[in-house]
């Protein structure tokens, strides 16, 4: 996208260098509107293509950190409930009152699930919202190419005149108008690409640290859980004793 439209830029730096040593006479204005239409269409089409792709690749990008997400969140939560539930299995060939135990690994294993879901889903969404920015300054510059499109597409229609000179003349004027326009919306494409690239690279690494941070949290947070069910499994007292010491374990997501 950036070395297109320095091409454009080139060859429209080129065409105006040559018109500097044409005789006015010879010029054919008609000739020149076309020229000027084609290279703001070509503008115009690469601007349209790269936000396009940009939207695409966010799309993609998300899905994927969102998926990969998911998947370790799901691998870390069932592997935790399997070392719980042996740990829960030991527990009950031994006799031991371990309900309590298991309830409360599941209740923090499946509570913190929960969360960890919520918090990737508002991770991802923050991206979406920080990317809208500078994705709707890339459409105001493709609005802008659009009216001086039709601004240039006016021009012949709105100077016709019998008089050939004064068509001519006309043309002329609004070329110059346009040129100046053209000029600085070329420049002003280039500038939004790079920013808008920088933009999609600094979100992208952004939500991609966030979500990971959330895995490892996750992780950390079920071997926990894994230990302190160990421990009370291991110190849970036989069923067909009653005991008025046994201390509740308290929620810790």
């Amino acid at each position: 996208m950036r070395n297109v439209i320095c091409i454009l830029a080139l060859l429209f730096a080129v065409y105006a260098s040559e018109q500097d040593v044409i005789e006015p006479s010879s010029i054919n204005f008609e000739e020149l509107v076309n020229i000027h239409k084609k290279i703001l269409e070509a503008i115009l089409n690469d601007v349209l293509l790269f936000e396009k792709r940009i939207k695409q690749n966010l799309q993609v990008r998300f899905n994927d950190l969102r998926t990969q997400a998911l998947l370790k969140v799901n691998n870390i939560i069932n592997s935790a409930f399997e070392n719980v539930n042996l740990s829960i299995e030991e527990g009950k060939k031994e006799g031991k009152k371990i309900d309590e135990c298991y309830d409360y690994a599941k209740h923090n294993l499946e509570t913190r699930k929960d969360n960890t879901i919520a918090e990737l889903e508002t991770c991802v969404q923050n991206g979406k919202t920080t990317m809208e920015a500078p994705l709707m300054n890339v459409a105001n510059n493709i609005k802008e190419i659009k009216t001086l499109l039709t601004d240039l597409n006016a021009i012949i229609p709105k100077c016709y005149s019998s008089n050939h000179i004064k068509m001519q003349s006309c043309i002329a004027m609004n070329l110059v108008l346009i040129r100046s326009s053209l000029k600085q919306i070329n420049s002003n494409a280039i500038t939004l690409v790079n920013m808008t690239l920088t933009a999609y690279i600094n979100i992208i690494r952004d939500v991609k640290n966030s979500v990971t941070k959330l895995v490892l949290d996750i992780r950390i947070f079920s071997k926990s859980i894994i230990i302190r069910t160990n421990s009370c499994a291991k110190n849970a007292p036989v069923d067909n004793l009653i005991s008025t010491n046994n201390s509740k374990l308290i929620a810790i997501y």
